[in-house]
């Protein structure tokens, strides 16, 4: 069952990175919009969704790697290989960090489910793409409400697995003293206790003998005092849910601000949110399956994915660096060179937003003007736009 919290968390985390990336690039509003509908569309198709829900080998790195890049180039976003890379480093790693410093397993239900409903907040209501959320966030809770805690334990165990020798360096996580020289991330010691019933404070050991009571021996744990209350706190519920990880990490949001945006969003609705497309499903294999064939084969599955997910050659795109043609350049096995980004206050992030919103209302004003006859003057008379819009009583 670790297939879905992959799929889902590291998905999250292309959509938080692209959004970061094409708003500081001031990439056009629409196009922006357009991006990140079609690939969270594609993240949650009910088909593959489903497929995903069934129990499966863990897949291999480069298995996902092509998955994703698959979806990504979905949208009418053309990545290169290079710079896909980079990104399948910083979702690994941003979703590593999150699962490594979680202090109960059960807490991915919490990290998983901020991934989910960040993309929610950037659909419209009553679209397809709220429809595909909508459904594979009722199927997932219904779900995660089945798994037991020893499962959970399992889950993580193979995710750790999934992230072994993965090591890439992040100038963001760096900075904020989030990762080691060495790439890797050092525990926080202290915190809220897990909300779990059977969890207790260290210091309390029980010895235990056939056929008699245990014998408990109390004793004063060196680092008890760093330890605060347990939490009490509900992982499907985004009031009561005290967890951040699995949140933004590359646009700052206040607990406030998130929760505020949920509300306004209402709670998921079931309803059918499939799509024509033909039912072709990509199969999976084992990272042991796949060991020696992942080079050759790696993107066949990928390729049906395309077919399935019903892109059409049709579409006009544009391409995208998401980090710059200078920082192209990654080994792909997870110990690259560092990888520089920045992160973007939410202050920003509006304002760039806001400016971008002014763009494009000035777009439809000139493609007004144009319409209404304005292309004459435009190329006779008028020594600049300001004078035409002035003309026609538009500024």
């Amino acid at each position: 069952m670790a297939i879905p919290f992959i799929h889902c968390n590291m998905g999250g985390e292309m959509v938080y990175i692209l959004e970061q990336r094409l708003y500081s690039q001031k990439i056009r509003k629409d196009k922006i919009e357009r991006v990140l509908t079609d690939i969270i569309k594609q993240l949650y198709n009910p088909k593959v969704f489903r497929e995903l829900l069934k129990p499966g080998p863990l897949p291999s790195n480069t298995y996902m790697k092509g998955i994703f890049h698959t979806i990504a180039n979905t949208s009418i976003m053309k990545l290169s290989e290079q710079s896909m890379e980079k990104m399948y480093e910083l979702m690994v790693m941003g979703f590593k960090y999150q699962v490594v410093n979680l202090t109960h397993p059960k807490d991915l239900i919490a990290v998983t489910l901020n991934h989910i409903e960040a993309s929610r907040l950037l659909t419209e209501p009553e679209s397809h793409a709220r429809l595909v959320i909508d459904s594979a966030l009722i199927q997932l809770e219904d779900t995660m409400r089945k798994i037991s805690v020893a499962q959970f334990h399992g889950i993580r165990g193979l995710l750790c697995k999934f992230f072994q020798d993965r090591r890439t360096k992040v100038s963001l996580f760096l900075r904020e003293n989030l990762q080691t020289e060495r790439g890797n991330f050092p525990l926080e010691v202290g915190g809220p206790m897990p909300n779990d019933e059977l969890v207790e404070t260290p210091g309390v050991v029980r010895y235990f003998t056939q056929g008699s009571d245990p014998l408990v021996e109390v004793f004063e744990h060196p680092l008890t005092w760093k330890i605060t209350n347990q939490r009490k706190s509900d992982h499907f519920n985004y009031k009561l849910r005290d967890i951040t990880y699995g949140t933004n990490l590359y646009i700052s949001q206040t607990d406030d601000q998130r929760i505020a945006a949920m509300e306004s969003l209402g709670k998921p609705v079931s309803k059918d949110g499939s799509d024509p497309s033909p039912s072709i499903t990509p199969s999976r294999k084992s990272e042991s399956e796949t060991t020696n064939r992942d080079d050759q084969h790696a993107y066949h599955d990928a390729n049906f994915l395309q077919m399935f997910l019903g892109k059409t050659a049709t579409d006009t795109g544009f391409k995208f660096s998401p980090f710059g043609e200078n920082q192209a350049n990654n080994s792909g096995d997870g110990n690259g060179e560092e990888i520089e980004i920045q992160g973007m206050s939410r202050e920003r992030y509006v304002e760039i937003n806001s400016e971008l919103a002014a763009m494009m209302d000035e777009l439809e004003v000139i493609d007004k003007v144009y319409n209404n006859g304005g292309e004459e003057k435009l190329l006779g008379s008028c020594s600049s736009l300001l004078d035409l819009l002035r003309d026609q009583g538009l500024a």
